[in-house]
């Protein structure tokens, strides 16, 4: 090549790398918004750069994290958490309004005690296929054998004997993502966890939760974003010396908090990857950013002052406890090393790999290990490294997870760095220079879809992230369909569970048969498909496959063969959804986003068909007694729009979202057992419902990760479900429905066992009704609670307002029970139809929250407790003083309902001011809020409760609890009314115990502890 060609390509590749560079897949990610229009730019991106990988090459592990893989799974996860607008949706925030939703129903329905067992492998399988991700370990500070470890969808999980067996932890956390863990050396009881992915293609953060009890409960923090602002939070570090001290790395800067996040300050705007204190340093302290740059701060993290600037790329830190002046920062492929405390980098040295993360030997700071792909180990200070493992066990070297994502050292044992990656937990020993595999137990693989068989209950195949398809066979063993990749879509012949059906990504379809797998993809199609292509067994016919590309085909000899069924339907592109009728298996259903695809049942002619769905359907199903009658799930958060049946092949469609609540619906699955049985995945739990139910109900409680799939196995009457996060999950199925003659008390239809409330019919539910208090109006009958009730107090207030004073000096929450409400800026709201229940002689907490407190913004709040329409001053709540000069200042009132003489509805005031005095009326800067509280007698959990001579009334609902028995006798259940008796061991029923008719009585054994 002469010269002048060599300079123009030159040019042309400088243009071109500049080009990219100025919008890679990570920016366009990391601006958030709407999903189609990332999607399309982040699509054109791969266009231009010719790195949209789909061809069988690309399942070799080597290739399995490229950047358009990672897209990928971000996509997989977005499209289904989008909000009516198509943005990515706040998903913490709604899934909080759900729990917030049904705590308010103390009327759970029949299913809630249905209980979930895990059936996922529980060790390391073979080669790749491991347990799942993780992110970050944190160590108890006085026993070695105590750790926590993070993960990104599956929560926090505790191990108690050194990583031998692991207990999950937060099920109920709002988001199952767990970046950092902090653990407070001087009271372990007290730990933070960051709530968020740390990779930029997974999920974004709420940020940072708190427990006081070791981790079994967590309360939100001041530290909080709103996932709209697209902040990962990266790593959290407390100060050595002041567990109260802690500096946070996000991508919209750094965070400091000096009281346990009571408080927090923004001191930098820099997206920062990485932070630490100079190992035994209050003062030192290290960042590194996203964008290349190192921070050094002189005063505990208060301020940062740039050092130097590496490039473009993310700066990962790794400090020697031995030499507390040697700072190494990793930036892409190359150790930065510092002999004086960051304050310069005089040495470079090469690594192996870019992006890896290292940790020195904390005995000896000549040894330094650590890696991406592959861990390496060197012996004189990062100058030499050897490569000390091999993703295929090849070599001699032993085999460990690849995707290196995080690495640890414990202070009670300096002989071990433990390593997070893809697969799990490992302990490198370093004296002895071993492995060892810490991940069995952690049950956190993130399935993309499972499929079980029917003619052996034992066996159930599943494809998951990042460790492949597996299956669990007759003998209740997990084992691996291939040794590398991600796993997507599974079935299992319903007729012979010898023949299984396994995918990797786009459609990289493989028949498994005697034991091994053979390529069966139509001519040229394999890889080319959707993320998760769609395939399934023909329920008639289990010879014949159905798969979809962007062409339908057909094989009739279980994958040799292929004929196309389909010419390109619609605009073209791949389809995503795909049921065949079991009535009659000509007629295929297929979807691309909300767009419906129909064939002939005699011909292969397509029909297009319009559907209600908002996002991407999630999953199509086609009822098993009639094949024009079908069934769509509509993920995302555009509320009463979840679930949407079609009796006439998807012509019409009737909402049949009922009262499931404002969270992702993912999946669904026919019960054929039960007419009109069904069973939904979301992100929140399993749904049931069948025809001789009133709505849906919750089937037991499951950790908040979300249900990819769902599926029954008829003989053993199980139902799997396949999570991303928290493997594979099994309930037995019992549906309990009404048959002739029994009870139905309120005449509705509903016989009482399955009444979602046997004293007042259904069609009432919403209809003005009065409670008998003459100090509320505009009560309704209500579903959840099964009663009269949500009236606002008739009472009449000084009038209050606040106005402009500083301008930021306004309300944005308030949180009193199940009181959980933001607002805006308006002077004076009356939100007396935001109520809560308190009980007499039981101590609460009020917490307030400023947008921005000046100094002389405080926070003043009464109840009138005995409902004279005066808010007195012995009704006064004190609440805790704001923190100046601060975002979301919170403001803490506690306070205990005194033994009062009458019970009913009342207001709570709440009046934030800017100085002012304390005065419930009148005009002042600030602001005013009013809330409804209904005042209720105490309910003690007794340890014995003895009801003697009860009459239970017209119209009353009532409930006892006890940790151990009831006892009750000459007791009366009037008609119209409903008794519930819980207790922990026993309900007995003595003499004169009598239950009217028309009066509805139930036992109940769970009790209260």
């Amino acid at each position: 090549m002469n010269k002048f060609l060599t300079k123009i390509l030159w040019i042309v590749l400088l243009t071109t790398s500049n080009i990219f560079a100025q919008e890679d897949i990570k920016t366009i990610i990391s601006k958030g918004g709407n999903f189609g229009e990332i999607s399309k730019r982040a699509d054109k991106f791969f266009k231009d750069s010719r790195r949209d990988i789909k061809t069988k090459d690309s399942f070799d592990e080597t290739s399995m994290d490229e950047e358009y893989f990672k897209y990928m799974r971000w996509q997989s996860y977005w499209k289904n958490n989008l909000d009516e607008n198509g943005n990515t949706a706040n998903v913490a925030a709604y899934i909080l309004a759900a729990m917030a939703e049904t705590a308010n129903k103390p009327n759970l329905g029949p299913f809630q005690n249905r209980t979930w067992t895990n059936l996922s492998n529980s060790n390391y399988i073979i080669g790749q296929i491991g347990m799942g991700r993780t992110t970050s370990i944190a160590f108890h500070p006085t026993d070695v054998n105590t750790f926590f470890v993070g993960t990104p969808y599956g929560g926090i999980w505790k191990t108690t004997d050194g990583g031998l067996n692991y207990t999950p932890m937060g099920d109920n956390l709002p988001l199952m993502a767990v970046s950092s863990i902090i653990i407070n050396k001087l009271n372990p009881q007290i730990m933070y966890i960051a709530i968020s992915d740390h990779v930029w293609y997974g999920s974004q953060g709420m940020g940072v939760l708190k427990s006081v009890d070791g981790g079994l409960t967590w309360s939100t923090t001041a530290l909080k974003f709103d996932f709209n602002d697209n902040v990962r939070i990266y790593f959290m570090e407390a100060d050595p010396n002041n567990q109260n001290t802690i500096l946070v790395a996000t991508a919209n800067g750094i965070y400091r908090t000096t009281d346990g996040f009571l408080t927090v300050n923004k001191v930098s705007t820099l997206d920062t990857y990485d932070i630490h204190y100079k190992v035994g340093s209050s003062s030192i302290a290290f960042a590194g950013t996203n964008d290349g740059k190192f921070l050094r701060s002189t005063d505990g993290g208060a301020t940062f002052t740039e050092i130097t600037d590496f490039g473009d790329g993310d700066v990962k830190l790794v400090l020697a406890p031995s030499d507390t002046d040697k700072v190494y920062a990793r930036f892409g492929n190359t150790f930065w090393v510092s002999v004086n405390g960051g304050l310069t980098f005089s040495t470079q040295y090469a690594l192996a790999e870019s992006n890896g993360v290292y940790a020195f030997d904390p005995d000896n700071v000549n040894v330094i290990v650590g890696g991406n792909f592959e861990v390496y180990r060197s012996n004189d200070g990062g100058a030499t490294k050897n490569v000390i493992t091999n993703w295929l066990g090849s070599n001699g070297l032993p085999l460990i997870h690849v995707d290196q994502r995080n690495v640890f050292t414990n202070p009670l044992n300096t002989d071990a760095i433990y390593f997070c990656n893809d697969g799990g937990v490992f302990k490198y020993n370093i004296n002895a220079a071993t492995w060892q595999d810490l991940s069995n137990g952690l049950k956190i693989t993130q399935y993309y879809d499972i499929s079980v068989s029917q003619t052996n209950a034992n066996i159930i195949s599943g494809g998951s992230q990042d460790n492949g398809s597996m299956y669990r066979n007759a003998a209740g063993t997990w084992q691996a369909f291939a040794s590398t990749g991600d796993g997507m879509n599974t079935e299992i012949d319903p007729t012979n569970e010898n023949i299984r059906y396994w995918e990797y990504q786009n459609g990289g379809f493989r028949r498994y048969e005697n034991g091994s797998s053979v390529g069966a993809s139509p001519p040229g199609k394999d890889g080319t498909g959707a993320w998760e292509t769609p395939f399934q067994i023909d329920p008639s016919n289990t010879n014949r496959i159905v798969i979809g590309y962007d062409l339908i085909y057909a094989s009739s000899n279980r994958g040799v063969s292929w004929t196309a069924i389909s010419g390109i339907l619609g605009s073209g592109g791949n389809v995503e959804q795909l049921a065949i009728a079991k009535i009659n298996s000509e007629r295929i259903y297929v979807t691309r986003g909300t767009t419906l695809f129909v064939k002939n049942t005699t011909d292969n002619n397509w029909v297009t068909k319009t559907t209600p769905a908002t996002s991407s359907i999630s999953d199509i199903k086609v009822d098993p007694t009639n094949s024009e009658t079908i069934y769509i799930t509509n993920p995302g958060y555009t509320s009463g729009k979840k679930v949407f049946k079609s009796t006439d092949a998807g012509t019409t469609w009737t909402n049949i979202s009922g009262n499931l609540p404002n969270i992702s619906v993912m999946s669904i699955v026919p019960y054929a057992n039960v007419s009109g049985g069904m069973f939904v995945g979301t992100n929140m739990g399993v749904y049931y419902r069948d025809n001789t139910l009133d709505d849906w109900y919750e089937y037991g409680h499951l950790p908040h990760t979300d249900v990819r799939d769902v599926e029954i196995q008829y003989s053993s009457q199980k139902i799997r479900i396949g999570t991303h996060g928290r493997g594979v999950i099994e309930a037995p199925i019992n549906i309990t429905t009404c048959v002739a003659g029994d009870p139905d008390t309120d005449g509705d239809g509903k016989c009482n066992i399955v009444d979602v409330c046997p004293v007042i019919p259904n069609s009432q539910f919403g209809q003005p009704c009065d409670d008998g208090d003459a100090g509320t109006t505009g009560e309704i009958y209500d579903r959840n609670t099964c009663s009269c009730t949500g009236g606002i107090p008739t009472q009449t207030y000084c009038a209050a307002a606040g106005s402009a004073g500083t301008g930021g000096d306004y309300i944005t929450r308030v949180n009193l029970g199940s009181i959980d409400n933001y607002s805006g800026q308006t002077f004076y709201s009356d939100f007396r139809s935001v109520s809560t229940t308190l009980r007499a002689n039981t101590t609460y907490s009020l917490k307030t929250t400023l947008n921005y407190a000046f100094t002389g913004d405080a926070f003043d709040a009464w109840i009138d407790f005995n409902k004279n329409g005066t808010f007195e001053n012995s009704e006064l709540i004190a609440m805790s003083a704001l923190t100046p000069n601060m975002f979301s200042s919170t403001s803490t009132g506690t306070f205990t309902v005194p033994n009062l003489s009458s019970f009913g509805a009342t207001t709570l005031r709440v009046r934030a001011r800017y100085f002012g005095s304390v005065n419930p009326c009148g005009n002042m800067y600030g602001e005013v809020e009013d809330y409804t509280i209904y005042l209720k007698p105490e309910n003690p959990c007794e340890v014995n409760k003895v009801i003697t001579g009860a009459q239970f009334l017209l119209s009353e609902n009532y409930n006892y609890l006890a940790s151990n028995k009831i006892v009750t006798d000459n007791t009366t259940v009037n008609n119209g009314s409903m008794l519930v008796l819980d207790a922990k061991k026993s309900v007995e029923l003595t003499k004169g115990f009598e239950v009217k008719s028309g009066a509805v009585f139930q036992a109940k054994i769970g009790g209260c502890n």
